[in-house]
């Protein structure tokens, strides 16, 4: 018996959710093995059904997300220019995920304890690094005196409305519906912080 290349399981959830991400939010396990080019019973060898490929593929998504977050947190920038970067990264991440937020928050509303727990999890890692930046900043001299723990904390309360947003309006995630872009705001946010 051939056993499937030690990436297909990579594959087989990123496949997954490009699905999700088009909009199919139930897509064949069929269309998702013609799709990486295995059959079907290949999909068994890694995942037990469809619910747990589905489950394996959602959690996923914020975990990659972190590990690119610490890959910019922890890259050679001043701590602005980082906060910026990873700014930029998420809001992208939401313009092109719009059904993936929205998949996530339907998970989160059936109270999926284990991912709930991976996402706050993945969430408060983010916001210490967040502060851990605000705090490199001050010691810097790029920003003022003020608490880079509550200044990480509204950081990621503007994060958690961007989500939410594209979540429930995916329509509108790309339009200009607020008061200011969100890349505007988040500059005018930094401004105020700085010397």
């Amino acid at each position: 018996m051939k056993f499937p290349e030690k990436n297909t399981r990579q594959k087989i959830l990123e496949t997954t959710m490009a699905f999700f991400c088009v909009g199919d939010f139930d897509p064949s396990m069929t269309a998702i093995a013609k799709k990486v080019g295995i059959s079907k019973a290949a999909i068994y060898y890694f995942f037990e059904n469809k619910s747990a490929l589905f489950a394996a593929a959602i959690s996923a998504a914020p975990a990659e997300m972190a590990r690119h977050f610490e890959k910019i947190a922890d890259g050679d920038a001043p701590a602005d220019e980082k906060i910026i970067k990873i700014f930029r990264f998420f809001a992208k991440k939401m313009r092109e995920k719009k059904a993936f937020s929205q998949i996530l928050l339907r998970r989160l509303s059936t109270r999926d304890e284990k991912l709930l727990a991976e996402m706050a999890a993945h969430r408060q890692k983010m916001v210490l690094k967040i502060r851990d930046l605000f705090r490199d900043g001050q010691k810097n001299g790029i920003f003022r005196d003020f608490s880079p723990e509550k200044m990480a904390e509204m950081f990621f309360g503007f994060f958690d409305f961007l989500f939410l947003f594209s979540a429930i309006c995916p329509e509108n995630a790309d339009k200009k519906c607020f008061l200011a872009p969100p890349e505007k705001t988040i500059f005018e946010f930094l401004s105020l912080l700085k010397k």
